[in-house]
């Protein structure tokens, strides 16, 4: 009996041991930041996630005006997608406990993918529609698929491949742009471009966190001045 608990007590102090052995391999390739850069990037995010979720509200109100098909679903999964991803942001950052934080970070870049899916999805439902819109939103969710499956398995690394996935993500908009561009007014598209282009000088700063300071929150400010755009867009030309 006595062995079998030293050996129940060796197994639980061994997978304890590979838990911070797993965490601090994790941690050794995260950027090292000041603790006030690392308040302002919760709550830069953190205040946007609740003004996400006022917009995420009034999204649906116009969703409900609308005589589009599929609008009010367009709505939900656009608006949940604005909420998740500023939400997780800011949990992520504002962790402190080592596992957590891993934790979160996970799910602070999966959010990115349902976030990008997510803000495809009134565009191609309401705007392109048909075939090719349903076949262009089935493409941009089984990426978000995969880059989370691929997220989740290799946490860590591999961080320029997925900022690459990203990017593609994002800009595939390109393939049916003549689409977009028939159906939306002129100021509405060149909004939807305009955003594309503030989150991609956004990702500059993002890669150059080790050389400048204050880069991530930087990257932050970016992400909310294109989800703006992009939101103002969609109440005004795409419900």
């Amino acid at each position: 009996m006595n062995n079998t608990g030293e050996l129940s007590e060796w197994e639980d102090a061994a997978a304890d041991a590979a838990i911070e052995e797993d965490s601090d391999s994790f941690f050794s390739k995260l950027p090292v930041r000041p603790e006030q850069e690392e308040w302002l990037n919760t709550w830069s995010h953190g205040l946007f996630a609740i003004l996400a979720i006022f917009g995420f509200a009034y999204v649906v109100l116009c969703a409900l005006e609308s005589s589009k098909t599929y609008a009010l679903e367009a709505a939900l999964v656009y608006g949940a997608s604005l909420v998740i991803l500023f939400a997780a942001s800011a949990f992520y950052h504002g962790a402190s406990a080592p596992l957590i934080k891993k934790r979160l970070r996970i799910m602070d870049h999966c959010a990115i993918f349902i976030f990008i899916a997510g803000n495809y999805t009134p565009l191609l439902l309401l705007t392109v529609g048909g075939s090719v819109g349903g076949s262009l939103l089935f493409v941009q969710w089984t990426v978000a698929a995969i880059g989370i499956v691929l997220k989740i398995k290799f946490t860590g690394r591999y961080d320029l491949f997925f900022v690459f996935l990203f990017v593609v993500m994002a800009w595939i908009g390109v393939i049916q742009g003549d689409y977009l561009y028939t159906a939306l007014p002129t100021t509405g598209f060149n909004l939807l471009i305009f955003g594309g282009i503030i989150y991609m000088i956004g990702i500059v700063f993002y890669k150059a966190e080790a050389r400048i300071p204050y880069a991530h929150l930087i990257w932050h400010l970016f992400v909310m001045g294109g989800s703006l755009i992009h939101y103002i867009a969609m109440i005004n030309y795409v419900f």
